[in-house]
């Protein structure tokens, strides 16, 4: 399967763009190299250190209260959907 892999990303290789193929080796290398650090962005880490405050601090919801949570958001989304 490797060898398939391998040869079939020489096949598609002309007809990807420099940016589709910038990608594909920043992958590889990735990959190569043990998968480093989980890139995020600082808005991600941002966001990742208050979940992280919130577990930590009890601040946590119960599978029903996201399950009701999120049929709330889903009714707002299809009212607003649904409206003239």
């Amino acid at each position: 399967m490797i060898t398939t892999t391998a040869n079939r990303i020489v096949e598609l290789w002309p007809a990807l763009t420099d940016e589709q193929r910038a990608c594909l080796v920043a992958i590889a290398e990735d990959a190569a190299m043990g998968a480093g650090p989980l890139r995020l962005t600082p808005d991600e880490a941002a966001a990742l250190r208050r979940s992280k405050e919130d577990f930590e601090a009890g601040r946590a919801l119960s599978f029903a209260e996201v399950e009701a949570a999120t049929d709330e958001f889903l009714r707002d989304l299809r009212g607003k959907a649904c409206a003239p």
